[in-house]
């Protein structure tokens, strides 16, 4: 009957709410989801700034200069009126050194490079930075020729561009370099690796110039 029939599902309705007890909701998956997503916004992060170099602190470093018992050196302060050198002063980038006959100076750079000015030479600092991930340090050669000296890999460890240019030269000097540099002219006496990169306004191409090696 119908009476019969309604109190059996009745029944039926009741074993389901009691006797089949409710889960609980899982919380792994919502953490999982923040997992992934804090790593996938790490990720990004780090290769944005490693893309714009954001991720390498750096700071400016000043130069050593040292005059050979010579008064006729002079410095140019950021583009200024070329004065005479003091002994013990520092230089930066933005600023220029020259020599006069029968005149030496050197540059010493905060990884150990020294860059000695010949006679009637003038030398200006492009760029020297000392950077967490990556350093750099590049020199103008406007007149005249230098013995440029790089430290080895042990004394200077770290990753570091060092450039060294002229009006027609660019010379990229690897770790235990030793050269002497003028403004169409390379003589390499040491190099480590496969020697310098050079390049020219006379040659699409760079080239490597090892160690006994001239380049004019």
């Amino acid at each position: 009957t119908y009476h019969t029939f309604l109190m059996r599902n009745r029944r039926a309705v009741r074993r389901r709410r009691h006797g089949s007890p409710r889960r609980k909701p899982s919380i792994l998956r919502p953490i999982l989801g923040v997992l992934f997503i804090v790593v996938a916004l790490f990720m990004t992060g780090r290769f944005i700034l490693s893309y714009f170099d954001a991720g390498n602190t750096v700071k400016q470093i000043g130069t050593g200069l040292i005059i050979e018992d010579s008064p006729s050196v002079s410095v140019s302060i950021e583009g200024d009126e070329p004065k005479r050198a003091e002994v013990g002063q520092r230089l930066f980038a933005g600023d220029s050194v020259s020599t006069g006959p029968e005149t030496f100076a050197k540059l010493v750079f905060f990884d150990g490079t020294v860059i000695r000015l010949n006679e009637l030479t003038k030398v200006s600092l492009s760029e020297v930075m000392q950077g967490t991930s990556e350093s750099r340090i590049a020199v103008d050669i406007g007149e005249g020729s230098v013995w440029a000296s790089t430290p080895t890999k042990t004394a200077y460890s770290g990753s570091i561009s060092r450039i060294v240019s002229t009006k027609v030269l660019s010379a990229s000097l690897p770790s235990q370099t030793e050269l002497v540099l003028s403004n169409r002219d390379v003589s390499v006496f040491a190099a480590d690796g496969i020697g310098i990169s050079l390049t020219s306004n006379r040659i699409k191409e760079p080239v490597f110039v090892g160690e006994g090696q001239q380049f004019t």
